[in-house]
């Protein structure tokens, strides 16, 4: 059996205690962040009519809903300026990827810059509205959101059918 000296048993458990403080801490602000970018979008969503019944959110910042009784869409950007989109009005979505060609060692590589949800409306002369899933600028790795763009235009175009 292994004989462990009370003070090394102590030293042990605070050091864990402080090393593991900054992970929780962080955790507690992610889930806030997140609880309160998905208040925001049912709440800009009740204001306008809509009751959300599909959300999505990543990275603290973007989100999406869908009303599909009432055929809305609520969009929630990094500016964090939410958009409510009447489905009826709607001819299209797809999903935009922007990329860019770099050189690597005398390879091209094409490189994602971009994402987007291209909505096209059914009104001549009104112009497509890009929804914002994804900003190389702004994050330096993908999380999924190429997934997302694919998913959420699936799921608004049969709302469109």
């Amino acid at each position: 059996m292994i004989n462990l000296d009370p003070v090394t048993t102590v030293m042990a458990f605070l050091l864990f205690g402080a090393f593991s403080v900054p992970f929780i801490a962080n955790h507690r602000k992610n889930k806030k962040k997140a609880a309160s970018l998905l208040q925001s979008l049912h709440s800009k969503a009740q204001e306008l009519g809509a009751q959300l019944d599909q959300t999505e959110t990543w990275r603290y910042l973007y989100g999406l809903g869908l009303d599909s009784s009432r055929k809305h869409l609520a969009y929630t950007g990094p500016d964090l300026q939410s958009t409510l989109i009447d489905l009826k009005e709607v001819k299209k979505v797809q999903p935009i990827r922007r990329t860019r060609e770099i050189d690597s060692n005398g390879q091209k590589r094409s490189v994602l810059d971009e994402i987007y949800l291209e909505v096209s409306f059914t009104a001549q002369g009104r112009k497509p509205l890009l929804l914002e899933i994804y900003n190389q600028e702004q994050f330096s790795d993908l999380q999924g959101e190429t997934l997302i763009a694919d998913r959420w235009a699936d799921l608004i175009q049969k709302q469109l059918h």
